[in-house]
């Protein structure tokens, strides 16, 4: 029996910007266990610029709260993921496949990650359009 690949699309469960700085999390631990995961991309929608973008990650390593980041900011790893900019969509996009097995087995271990997106141009992030995680699985 061939096995089908199925995509899932999830919102944040958690969600703070500021400016070009993102701290964002999602909850996939109801994704089955008998389910593998073979891609996990999270997608950062991006506002209009005209000069060379740079993107990047650091994984959140602590227990935060949207009320008072503004006040205590999220403690994250040192190593960082670049990001990937498409002009097309106007996205920008990052494989997040090495989480996916932590995020799942240790759920309340999964505090989320980090982005802050680097710019000659002004970049304002935006909540009213929000990032989004697209996990497939077999």
């Amino acid at each position: 029996m061939d096995s089908l690949e199925k995509s899932m699309f999830f919102i944040p469960n958690r969600l703070f910007v500021q400016d070009n700085e993102m701290y964002v999390s999602f909850n996939i631990a109801g994704i089955p266990s008998d389910m593998e995961v073979t891609s996990m991309i999270l997608y950062v929608p991006l506002p209009e610029v005209s000069s060379e973008v740079r993107l990047d990650l650091h994984e959140i390593v602590a227990a935060w709260d949207e009320q008072s980041v503004t006040h205590v900011r999220p403690v994250y790893t040192q190593a960082r993921s670049k990001g990937y900019f498409c002009s097309e969509t106007k996205e920008g996009s990052f494989a997040l496949e090495h989480l996916a097995h932590p995020w799942r087995s240790h759920s309340l271990e999964n505090h989320g990650v980090y982005v802050r997106v680097h710019s000659l141009d002004p970049v304002l992030l935006s909540e009213e359009h929000p990032p989004y995680l697209i996990v497939k699985t077999v």
